[in-house]
């Protein structure tokens, strides 16, 4: 499973706001063996650009980059991932 940083952001994000241990969730989360962090490089940035900054909340436009650019789907029921069509989504 591929996971862009910033996923892993947003999930520091709102296990702090459930005051739950969001470092040792993150650190099991990249200690697996079927997860790889795709990390905010510039393949990532151009891609983003092509895809149109605006389209998408920032964070969504970088989730969809990494998707297209590794050729893999979003896991997701953010509507307006899906609804923009830009990479195939799943749930």
């Amino acid at each position: 499973m591929l996971i862009p940083t910033i996923v892993l952001l947003e999930l520091c994000v709102i296990l702090a706001k459930k005051e739950q241990d969001y470092i040792e969730t993150v650190n099991a989360v990249l200690a697996s063996d079927f997860v790889q962090s795709i990390a905010l490089d510039n393949r990532v940035v151009c891609e983003a650009m092509r895809l149109g900054i605006g389209r998408l909340e920032l964070h969504d436009l970088i989730i969809v980059a990494v998707a297209r650019l590794n050729k893999a789907a979003v896991i997701t029921k953010d509507p307006e991932i899906s609804g923009v069509g830009l990479a195939k989504t799943i749930w």
